[in-house]
């Protein structure tokens, strides 16, 4: 009986904790294991809730880096396209990629407006693009014609007209060299001889169906090994409206 009650202690002292529930207790745990249990809950429950926070994130990233990956395709596509396409003042086309469909616009910045010709639309030219303060977007566009050329980009953020912000660098550029205001349609561009285009500036624009943008400035170099170097480049989530700015600006 001794050598039994032994062993029990031992197996006791070496076993795991374990929760005693008292007859006094009437067989429920007691208010303080209540407690501890309540407490590791709660922290398992903000641990899960961590874990999923994350996975979601990371998700969500994992899904953008492959919408980058397949817009910076199509922009390759773009500027391989141009260099093997006659000059024009505008192109339009869609290709097919893994990810879906992507809309492709090609303009070159030569065929624009100056800024400093911007400033000196009169007002119908200006209500086209939706701008309801005409003196104030004047004396905007005033200043940056007098800015470099890298200032000219924010061209877009200096009115909040939805016209504007989406089609005033179709029309107007710091690299523009055109006295008139314009913005042609656009054609699909055709394979032909190998052109350089050497010290030309385009606005590229590769959108997704989901509406994702991969939009840069490129000047073509006329290096046969390195053809073109990016100027701008911005990532967003718009872009597919440029495909109406000739019609809400009237183009011929």
């Amino acid at each position: 009986m001794g050598n039994h009650d032994a062993r029990d202690n031992i197996a006791e002292t070496n076993g795991p904790p374990r929760l005693h529930i008292g007859q006094g207790d009437a067989g429920f745990a007691t208010a303080a294991a209540t407690i501890v249990a309540l407490g590791i809950s709660l922290v398992v429950a903000a641990v899960v809730a961590v874990c999923v926070s994350d996975l979601r994130a990371a998700n969500a990233q994992a899904s953008q880096v492959a919408v980058e990956a397949a817009l910076n395709g199509g922009q390759l596509r773009a500027e391989a396209a141009l260099l093997a396409a006659p000059m024009a003042a505008r192109y339009a086309w869609s290709i097919d990629a893994p990810a879906g469909s992507l809309r492709i616009w090609a303009e070159p910045e030569a065929s624009k407006l100056s800024i400093a010709g911007a400033a000196a639309l009169d007002g119908p030219a200006l209500a086209l693009f939706g701008v309801t303060d005409m003196a104030s977007l004047k004396a905007r566009l005033e200043a940056l014609a007098s800015a470099d050329a890298s200032e000219g980009l924010q061209l877009a953020a200096l009115d909040s007209a939805p016209a504007w912000r989406q089609c005033a660098r179709s029309a107007i550029s710091p690299y523009g060299g055109a006295r008139t205001f314009a913005i042609p349609k656009p054609t699909r561009p055709a394979a032909g001889p190998f052109n350089t285009r050497a010290g030309e500036v385009w606005r590229i624009l590769v959108t997704s169906a989901d509406g994702w943008t991969d939009e840069r400035l490129v000047r073509f170099t006329g290096d046969r090994y390195d053809p073109w170097g990016v100027i701008e480049r911005r990532f967003y989530r718009g872009g597919r409206g440029v495909d109406q700015c000739e019609t809400v600006l009237g183009a011929g």
